[in-house]
């Protein structure tokens, strides 16, 4: 009896070994597939359909050769890997009914056009909410990406800026130089009335000396 017993206690742990194998993905198996659905948000996120495109190929592959069926404990895993790692895409995990509703459209045995699958999942309001989720906490996390165009535009302001000052400098030391125009006095005027002054002067003296000579001659 005690076999027995020892037997079927035996058997029922194998049996939850054996469901627990495979149910859990393994570290590489879960890295690659974490991975391309990383880059598949984010390529989503920026429009970047081709490269959206490779992921989900990339995704599909590694769900089909790892053969696995349980999407559930995938995002369960996909999660804490995700704050394992401090992810930019943790913030999705937040709302898990979303990543199982994208993950079950890889794992589902009806997908086999990958056109199908990204039209599919671009359609659907688990993608835009992973999105949202998604940019959102990315914006927060990262306020630089806000100011990439400020930025780029005040580089190009300043741009314009110094070579406006160049183009001025340029064409200031290109011009000859003019100095003012300082009129001259009009000396003819004056030395016109210094003659006539001298004039006037030599005569007053002339007939100072002709009456003093006359006055001389009655005495």
């Amino acid at each position: 009896m005690k076999k027995i017993l020892s037997l079927i206690l035996a058997l029922t742990m194998m049996a939850s070994l054996t469901v627990y194998s495979y149910a859990a993905v393994s570290d590489s198996v879960l890295e690659n597939a974490f991975s391309h659905f990383e880059k598949l948000i984010d390529a989503e996120s920026e429009a970047r359909y081709l490269v959206a495109k490779d992921e989900i190929n990339g995704l599909y592959t590694v769900i089909k050769d790892s053969a696995i069926k349980d999407y559930a404990e995938l995002a369960a895993q996909m999660k804490d890997y995700a704050d394992e790692i401090d992810s930019d895409i943790a913030p999705v995990f937040s709302n898990m009914e979303v990543v199982k509703d994208i993950l079950s459209r890889f794992i589902s045995e009806n997908v086999i056009n990958l056109d199908s699958l990204q039209a599919e999942l671009q359609k659907s309001d688990s993608l835009d909410k992973a999105l949202t989720l998604y940019t959102g906490a990315y914006i927060v996390k990262h306020p630089q990406k806000n100011y990439e165009d400020v930025s780029a535009q005040a580089a190009t302001e300043n741009k314009e800026s110094t070579t406006a000052n160049e183009e001025t400098t340029q064409s200031t030391t290109n011009t000859a130089y003019q100095p003012p125009v300082v009129e001259n006095p009009k000396t003819g005027d004056s030395s016109t009335g210094t003659f006539i002054a001298f004039a006037v002067l030599g005569v007053s003296i002339a007939t100072i000396a002709v009456a003093s000579k006359k006055k001389s001659s009655k005495e």
